[in-house]
């Protein structure tokens, strides 16, 4: 049996582990699927224009990039492991009106950091997701 949780998708909080969940902040929702293997499958909608990094942390003040980055409209999702046994996601947004193509938004530095962005995405050496 598969079941589907919504959360809106700003700061989420998955204790793997115990089951719980906690969620806040607005935008687009992000849906929460068990996977195989106990892994997890998050899913959300794609604003146009938008251009979306997967972040993860274990502790909510040090946070790094998972090798994916989404683009526009349409449905996106990003599989994850099931461990440690507490992690937190979230989806970091940046809207460009210069950027039309997830191609784009991968050379594109959008936070004026040096590193374009599908540098940012191999930056995260230490954690093992799906």
């Amino acid at each position: 049996m598969i079941f589907r949780i919504k959360f809106p998708a700003a700061v989420i909080c998955v204790l793997l582990a115990s089951g719980s969940y906690i969620a806040e902040a607005l935008d687009e929702q992000m849906t929460f699927v068990p996977w195989t293997g106990g892994n997890w499958k998050s899913e959300w909608p794609g604003v146009g224009q938008r251009t979306y990094f997967y972040q993860w942390s274990t502790n909510l003040v040090t946070w790094q990039y998972a090798p994916f980055m989404a683009f526009g409209t349409g449905g996106h999702e990003y599989f994850m492991a099931a461990s440690p046994a507490k992690l937190f996601v979230r989806l970091h947004r940046v809207d460009d009106p210069s950027v039309t193509t997830l191609l784009q938004a991968q050379n594109a530095d959008l936070d004026g950091d040096g590193l374009r962005g599908c540098l940012k995405n191999r930056r995260f050496l230490n954690f093992n997701l799906y």
